[in-house]
Parts: C-alpha cells; structure tokens; sequence
C-alpha cells in the first residue's frame, strides 16, 4: 500500500477546523482531545493531569511535569513491547488484546505531553492524532473537539 492509499489518521475536515482556530483555540483542543484519550483508556492519571493542569495555567514547553510524563510515556511503551513479545511467544490471542490496551494508554499520555508543546498549532495536531490513536475512534475526538470550538 503506497502512502496514498493509507487510510488518514485524522480527517481532513478536523485538519482544517483545527488550522482555523486562533491561539486560544488550538489550547483548547489539545487539552479536550487529551483529556478525552485519557478517559477513554483507564481514566484520568496525576502525572498526565498535573501536565494538563500547568497547559490550562498557559505555561507550555519544558517543565517537571512534561519530563514526568515522558517518563510515564516510555516506561508504559516498555510494557507493551513486553506484553507483546510475552503473548506472541505464548500464542495468547487475549493476552495480544490486552496489551494492545497499554498500547493504547501510552498514546494517551503523548497526547497529553504533546498538549505542551510550545507551537500551539503542532500541540493541537500531534495532541488530537494521538488521541485519535490512543482511541482508535476520530468521530469521538472530533466531538470533543468540536465542543471547545
């Protein structure tokens, strides 16, 4: 499959609500599709909120809290290569399922590192296409989008 015919991460309509959104907005939607990856794979998590928390305060880029979550975000990457490697060694189908849920866990936490960035519009895109990731459902994303702006 050429790059052409992969299937887009994050629809193009939500590229363009996205790029339309002024300073504020591109905040805004960081931390809503952040937010919403964590709900949607295990709940909230006091590394990633005190992230989100110092974003909402307007501070963005290198802090305690990002390094703390980027800790977090390797170390759960960790275990899923480890429960993946355990489960194909095992044959385990479900054990394969499970892993496939810390997977999903550790986008949601580079969602919400990439929330931080200091390019507002890079932090919107990078925050929204993980959480698309971490969700597997952009429709969800969008909504939660769509509700900020």
């Amino acid at each position: 499959m050429t790059s052409a015919e992969e299937p887009q991460i994050v629809p193009s309509g939500l590229i363009d609500d996205i790029r339309a959104a002024d300073a504020a907005g591109l905040r805004r939607i960081a931390v809503a599709a952040a937010r919403e990856a964590l709900k949607w794979t295990g709940g909230e998590d006091i590394t990633a909120n005190a992230l989100i928390d110092v974003v909402e305060d307007g501070l963005y880029g290198p802090s305690n809290e990002r390094d703390m979550l980027q800790v977090l975000t390797v170390e759960t990457d960790e275990r899923y290569w480890a429960a993946v490697d355990a489960a194909e060694a095992a044959g385990d189908q479900d054990a394969l399922e499970a892993a496939t849920k810390i997977f999903c866990r550790a986008r949601a936490f580079l969602s919400c590192w990439y929330a931080a960035d200091p390019d507002g519009l890079k932090a919107a895109m990078e925050s929204v296409y993980e959480a698309i990731t971490a969700t597997n459902n952009a429709k969800l994303i969008a909504r939660a989008v769509h509700r900020v702006i």
